[in-house]
C-alpha cells in the first residue's frame, strides 16, 4: 500500500496541469520561540528559537508549512495534495533546532538513526485533515498516517481566532522501530539499552492554535500540543515518559 502511495505521488506530479489557479507568490516569514518536552530518558524541557518560512505559487507549496514541496491536485470542498516531505523524530534529529543531550546512561555511545525524505499525500475536508507519508530513502521503509480535526472555538470581528486541534497519529511498526527501537548493533545492556522492536503504534494528541492579527500583513501566532504515546513506544528503553509536548509563539509577516 505504501509503495503504491509513492507511485501515485510521482504519477500525479508528472500528470499535473500546467495552469495555476493563482500565478502570484504568497510568502510568509517570521520567527519566535518554542519549548519542547521530548519523551527521551534524561531529557528535560528544552527551549529554542523558531524560524518560520512558507510559500505558495499557484498550486505549489514550499517550506515549513508545506513540507519540502507540495502540489494541490484538487481545489474544491475536498482538497487533495501530494508532494515530498522530510520526517525526523529521532533522538539526534537533523530537522529539529533542539539538540537533546540526555544525562541518562542509556544514551552512552548511542548511535541515533537519521531522518528521511518521504512521499506525502494529504486530504483536507472542512475541519478534517488526513496526511499519509512513506519513507522513500530506504531508511525505515515505514509509513505514518495522521488524522486531525481543527475546530474553531472563538472568532473576533477584528480577526482574532482560537481553534482546538484533536487527532491521532499512527506509526507503522518499521517506522516506530526506526525511531524508538534499538537494533542489535546498538545495544548495550550494561546501561539498560537492550534490543527493542516496536509494533505499530497509535498516539492521540490535542492542541490549541491562536491567531492574532496586528496589522494588514503582520500577525502573532501561538500553539500548544500534547501527545499521548502508545505503550509500544513507552516501553522502549530509550523513552522515559508516556507523552511529548510543545508550546510556542511566532511573529509572522506576509510578503
Amino acid at each position: 500500500m505504501w509503495r503504491l502511495l509513492f507511485t501515485a505521488t510521482l504519477l500525479s506530479l508528472m500528470l499535473v496541469s500546467k495552469t495555476n489557479a493563482d500565478s502570484r507568490w504568497h510568502v510568509e516569514v517570521g520567527g519566535g520561540g518554542a519549548s519542547f518536552q521530548a519523551p527521551w530518558r534524561g531529557v528535560g524541557v528544552e527551549s529554542t528559537p523558531l524560524p518560520y518560512v512558507t510559500a505558495r505559487y499557484g498550486r505549489w507549496g514550499f517550506g515549513v508549512g508545506e513540507g519540502l514541496v507540495q502540489y494541490t491536485l484538487m481545489q474544491s470542498d475536498l482538497q487533495v495534495e501530494v508532494g515530498l516531505g522530510y520526517r525526523d523524530e529521532t533522538y539526534q534529529s537533523n530537522f529539529s533546532l533542539v539538540d537533546y543531550d540526555s544525562d541518562d546512561a542509556v544514551f552512552n555511545d548511542y548511535k541515533s538513526p537519521k531522518g528521511e525524505v518521504t512521499a506525502r499525500m494529504q486530504f483536507n475536508y472542512s475541519y478534517f485533515h488526513l496526511r499519509l507519508a512513506q519513507d522513500i530513502q530506504g531508511r525505515s521503509e515505514g509509513g505514518t498516517a495522521l488524522l486531525r480535526a481543527d475546530i474553531p472555538v472563538y472568532r473576533h470581528n477584528r480577526g482574532w481566532q482560537v481553534s482546538t486541534r484533536i487527532g491521532a497519529y499512527w506509526l507503522q511498526d518499521k517506522y516506530a522501530t526506526h525511531v524508538f527501537g534499538v537494533s542489535p548493533s546498538n545495544t548495550n545492556e550494561s546501561v539498560g539499552r537492550y534490543q527493542y522492536q516496536a509494533d505499530s503504534s497509535l498516539n492521540y494528541f490535542t492542541g490549541l492554535q491562536v491567531y492574532v492579527p496586528v496589522g494588514k500583513r503582520h500577525s502573532v501566532r501561538g500553539f500548544a500540543r500534547y501527545e499521548r504515546l502508545d505503550s509500544e513506544i513507552n516501553n522502549s528503553p530509550l523513552v522515559g515518559r508516556n507523552y511529548r509536548a510543545q508550546l510556542g509563539i511566532m511573529y509572522v509577516v506576509t510578503l
